[in-house]
């Protein structure tokens, strides 16, 4: 009875995330959530990405070629949305880890190993959100073998690579619907977030006159109509994408 009345209090969605999310009782001293089962029934292969409710489990030289790891993304409190991210070592000495962060994850978007910051080790981006996607970023740190949080990277949304440089620009929504809208052209640094430029969307104003997209970026500060550099299909998305790689790349 108490099952059929959660199934008629639940969407079906939902009932699959709380049941995949639910811990697995080994013993009365022991939690085991379903990214760990999945990690200790594959522990001992070279490789392995696995994805399921909101958890994914990578095993390999997932950082460096010469040192293998895991990563464990895993839900363990299905109902408030509470995500933990774990980061494995494989030692001399055994198996060892420890949990990164956990935090409220929302709507679950993407996961990524990217090198951000160009230094020769892939780093961890995780997307979430779904219209206005923002994004947690971590940055893989050989000398204590951990990753590194940069909060301030929640300030630039939908980050998207230019080209296979270590540049990236974002997309925020402001206000007015979408209309008001921001992009910056940033790179990683060490572990600063360093800002080379700005793409201010001004759509919001009734008066055609007045609604204008505004640049800035080294020595160049200018001002288009919004109307005018918009126009023949070129959407605001598609807009930033190519002015940033005519900045960057030179096209």
């Amino acid at each position: 009875m108490m099952i059929f009345d959660l199934k008629k209090r639940m969407s079906f969605w939902l009932l699959l995330s709380a049941l995949a999310s639910y811990p697995y009782l080994g013993n009365a001293q022991q939690v085991t959530y379903l990214g760990d089962l999945i990690f200790n029934n594959n522990k001992d292969r070279e490789s392995l990405i696995s994805d399921a409710f909101y958890t994914r489990v990578e095993i390999g030289n997932l950082f460096s070629p010469t040192q293998k790891h895991a990563i464990i993304f895993q839900q363990i409190d299905s109902l408030a949305y509470i995500n933990e991210l774990k980061l494995i070592t494989y030692g001399k000495s055994g198996i060892t880890q420890k949990t990164i962060d956990t935090f409220e994850i929302g709507m679950f978007n993407n996961f990524r190993r990217i090198d951000m910051n160009h230094d020769g080790y892939k780093d961890v981006l995780i997307t979430q959100g779904s219209q206005r996607p923002w994004d947690r970023l971590y940055l893989f740190d050989p000398v204590n073998d951990s990753l590194l949080q940069i909060p301030e990277f929640f300030d630039y949304r939908s980050t998207q690579q230019v080209g296979e440089t270590g540049y990236f620009y974002s997309y925020t929504s402001r206000e007015c619907a979408d209309d008001e809208w921001e992009s910056k052209l940033i790179r990683i640094e060490g572990t600063d977030i360093v800002e080379y430029g700005t793409i201010f969307g001004h759509g919001c104003p009734q008066e055609e006159s007045k609604r204008a997209i505004k640049i800035t970026h080294g020595d160049i500060d200018k001002s288009l109509p919004l109307e005018k550099a918009l126009s023949k299909g070129m959407d605001k998305r598609k807009f930033i994408k190519e002015y940033w790689e005519g900045v960057v790349l030179g096209k």
